[in-house]
Parts: structure tokens; sequence; C-alpha cells
């Protein structure tokens, strides 16, 4: 089961949106036409070695960036079937099943959709059966723009450099404040919206072996999240990379700040005020996207809720009569609105590493005791229902992994009867 959801149903509660994946390709299309004509243009300029040199590294982090898109939300797919089977002159014992999960994007949004089926036959009868269908979409309502932030600071420093102090306490005030949006400026690449996600998700499963003929469950609610600043080995390349640094001196250590003020850049580009914005938030954006994969510890907590409508069936042998009874009892349908909380942990000391950690407890909206009587006789219990998933996996190669998982299923009420 997918574990991290996004909500359609709370895209409205959007607070700062940032630039789009097409605002940016269009600006960095427009770009790559204009270097092309700047190269032809200055090919004969005495300074057209140095103006190269700095287009050259310029086009070689806008690549960057423009790869990093087309990875981030490319769609990615994972099948798997498999197949056992053990025969003799009286008994034969056949298990088959198989499965698939796709999944795409990253920040600010990611949808993923998994499919499985696993089918045990003994003796040519159908023993167990499961199924799972998860569709689910997960969504960062918050989206603060770093680069709104960072002209809004610069603003309030130009107007304080702009102020006339008479007296040395002013000056002290003053001086404070410089230093204060200063540092606002530094740190304004850590602005981000991990800390909020919505979620929303479709589920349908059956599973013969627990007595589940058939469930479907629709949900939503929110995710908030702490994710470290360390990142894995990959994680850093990219940081590095996108925060390149021009190999020049005396134009500064933003490659794409430069973008404003590097005279040679700035006339053969002819960069416009809202490209540089486009390409700039597109940077911060990306940056954000970059922590969220590969932070090395993430700590969550999901509070939701869901609808969900089950059918079940209990199934039950009994030694009666010398021999072996199978007894069988159908349950009516019910449907009932259910509540749900899991902290979480995810950690990632390398990239090919990852430990996941979720504990799910669910409790019914309705009501919290469940009672089932016949006759003079009752069974009262607390209704909660414990989903424990683990899975610690370990990649071999960049198509292939290995892993070991748990989950343990835990109903303190099931259908039951006397």
């Amino acid at each position: 089961m997918k574990l991290l959801l996004g909500s359609l149903l709370l895209v409205p509660f959007i607070l700062n949106s940032q630039v789009s994946d097409g605002d940016f390709i269009n600006v960095y299309k427009s770009i790559q036409s204009k270097s092309r004509n700047a190269f032809v243009l200055k090919a004969e300029d005495s300074s057209s070695y140095k103006n190269f040199e700095l287009l050259k590294e310029t086009n070689q982090l806008l690549d960057f960036l423009y790869e990093y898109i087309d990875s981030e939300h490319r769609l990615n797919g994972k099948g798997g079937f498999n197949f056992a089977g053990n025969e003799t002159s009286k008994n034969n014992l056949f298990k088959v099943g198989a499965g698939v999960s796709i999944d795409q994007g990253v920040y600010p949004y990611e949808l993923d959709f998994s499919a499985n089926v696993q089918s045990l036959l003994k003796d040519g009868d159908f023993q167990e059966n499961f199924s799972d269908l998860d569709i689910s979409f997960d969504f960062h309502p918050y989206t603060p723009s770093a680069f709104s932030k960072q002209k809004k600071y610069e603003a309030k420093l130009n107007e304080l450099e702009r102020e006339k102090t008479n007296n040395s306490t002013e000056e002290e005030n003053k001086q404070y404040l410089l230093n204060k949006y200063t540092a606002k400026i530094e740190n304004v690449k850590d602005i981000n919206g991990l800390w909020l996600e919505n979620y929303v998700i479709l589920k349908r499963s059956s599973d013969s072996y627990l007595g589940l003929d058939q469930a479907y469950n629709l949900g939503a609610g929110f995710i908030f999240s702490f994710y470290s600043k360390a990142l894995t080995k990959k994680g850093r390349s990219n940081r590095e990379e996108m925060n390149r640094k021009p190999t020049y001196e005396m134009h500064g250590n933003d490659l794409i700040r430069c973008l404003t003020n590097c005279a040679p850049i700035n006339n053969v580009l002819q960069l416009s005020a809202s490209e540089i914005e486009t390409l700039m938030s597109g940077r911060y954006r990306f940056l954000i996207s970059n922590r969220k994969q590969y932070s090395q510890l993430r700590l969550s907590l999901l509070v939701g809720a869901y609808y969900e409508l089950e059918k079940s069936t209990i199934t039950n042998s009994m030694f009666f009569n010398g021999k072996d009874t199978t007894m069988t009892f159908p349950f009516k349908p019910t449907n009932r609105p259910y509540g749900e909380i899991r902290p979480g942990i995810v950690w990632k000391p390398k990239d090919k590493y990852k430990l996941k950690i979720y504990p799910f407890l669910k409790i019914p909206l309705d009501r919290i005791k469940d009672k089932v009587t016949e006759g003079g006789l009752s069974d009262i219990r607390t209704d909660y229902f414990i989903d424990f998933q683990s899975s610690l996996t370990i990649g071999i190669e960049d198509n292939f992994e290995i892993g070991i998982y748990y989950n343990l299923l835990y109903d303190n009420a099931p259908y039951r009867l006397f």
C-alpha cells in the first residue's frame, strides 16, 4: 500500500503556488534559441571567448534543471510475476501471483497506482485469494515562493539603507535590521512547504484468508512531516549543481542571480525580468523537491478519515461427529466512517538503503465499543484496528534491489458470533 498520499479535494487550500514546470520549460527553450543566436553574432568579437564561457556555464546549469524536471515527472513503473508448484501422486499445491505499481511526480504532487493479485490452489480447490487495488494522490497545499520572499527582503534592505538616523541608538537599531534581513536572504533557500501534505485514496481489496470478500475505502487527510537538511550523496550532488557558482570572479557566487548583473550575459541573452523570475523560482522549487527525495531522515504524522464499505464471511473448521466440519457464515455488508492516525519514520542513510516504519491505528467514528449478543451471552470489545507496515530495502544495481518486509494486522473487534 502507498503510504504518502495526496488530496485533490484539498487543492483549493493552496496558499502560494510556485512557478510551473511548463513556465520553466518555455523560458528554457527561449534561452536555448537566444544562446544559439548569440554564439553566431559574437563569433568575431574580441571578447567572444569570455562570452562563450559565460553562456556555456549558464546552459550547463539550465540543462541540468531541465533534465531534473524530466526525471522528476517521468512515469515510473514496476511489475512482477511469481509461480510455485508442488505435486505428488495424491496431492498438489500451486501458488501464483502478479503485481504492478506506477508512480509519477514528487513535489508538489505525487500520483500512485498499484495492483496485486495472488491465489493458492490446493488439490484442485482455491484455498486463498488475495487482490488489492490502490489509487492515491498527494499534494502540498502550501508552496511558498522563495523568490518572492527574497524580493521582499531585498526591498526592505533598500528601504533601510535609504533611511537617515539621528543618533547612535537609531543607527544601532538600523544595523540590527540590516543584519537580520541580510541573514534572511542568505537562508531563503530553506523556505519550503514540505511540512504539510494532503492526501486522498481509493482502495479496493479482498482476502479470503482473513474472510474479507471485498472492501472499498475512500479517504482523505493530512500528513505533517519533518525532513532533515542532511541529504544523501545524490541529493548533495544535485544541490551543488543547482547552486552552481560561476568560475569567473567579480560577479557574485550564484550563477542565476548573476544573470541580472553580469553585463556579458545580460547583453547577449537580453533576458526579461519575468524570465529571470521564472528561472530563480523554478530553481528554488527543484531544491525543495530534491530535499524531499534525498533527505536522510523523515518523521511524519498522518491524521485522516475514510469511509469503508465491507462484506465479510467467517469460515472455520470444527471437529464434530468424529470428523472435521467446515462452517461458513456470511455477514451482511456494512458501511462505516473511520478515523486513522499514523506516526512514521523513513531513514535513508545512503542512496541505496531505506528503512520505513508506518504503524496505522484505525478507529470507527460512529462508536468505539463493539457488542455481539446471543441470548443471554454478550461480548463487548473496544473497536480498533492496527496495521503495522515496515520494510528495509537495499539497492544492488540501478534496477535491482532486495528487500525485507514485515506487516502485522490486528483487529481487536473482528466480525464474530457465538
